[in-house]
């Protein structure tokens, strides 16, 4: 992804050439992966999370750029009555962080949702996540690709 300015990128490359030279395929990133973490990603809650969800991101940039991720508007489809309930729940939310407040209220409420809605929740909530991806994340990275040049 283009985060990394154009002249920051020839180290990075090197590791790139290194993996292609050595015919990494498929079966071996997740072993990199694995082995990337043990060595660099320092053990906290946080710092795993933050490392797997930048392996995410980069494959859902790879999505958006192959035009694979749905087109949903959630905003059309809740109405204006409803939409007033779910702003009271969303106003008492200022307290939580995303460190783990937030992770704990979804866990709960899918924990104590009927068992059969539970799997249903989650497709929900990954929609949801696509969706906002595409609302935040998306301009950014358009943005970083004008301001550093797109990988190739």
């Amino acid at each position: 992804m283009p985060y990394i300015k154009q002249e920051s990128r020839p180290e990075v490359d090197k590791i790139y050439d290194m993996m292609i030279g050595n015919n990494v395929d498929i079966n071996d990133i997740s072993e990199i992966m694995n082995q990337f973490c043990e060595k660099n990603i320092e053990p906290s809650y946080n710092n795993y999370k933050n490392f797997f969800a930048e392996i995410n991101e980069c494959c859902k940039e790879v999505e958006r750029r192959m035009d694979l991720e749905c087109d949903m508007n959630y905003a059309e489809e809740v109405d204006i009555r409803r939409k007033c309930v779910l702003s009271s729940i969303v106003a008492c939310m200022d307290i939580l962080k995303v460190n783990g407040d937030l992770n704990y209220l979804l866990y709960r409420y899918i924990y104590n949702s009927h068992e059969e809605f539970r799997s249903s929740i989650c497709d929900i909530l990954l929609g949801a996540v696509d969706h906002l991806r595409g609302r935040y994340l998306a301009p950014y990275e358009d943005e970083k690709i004008k301001e550093n040049g797109d990988v190739t």
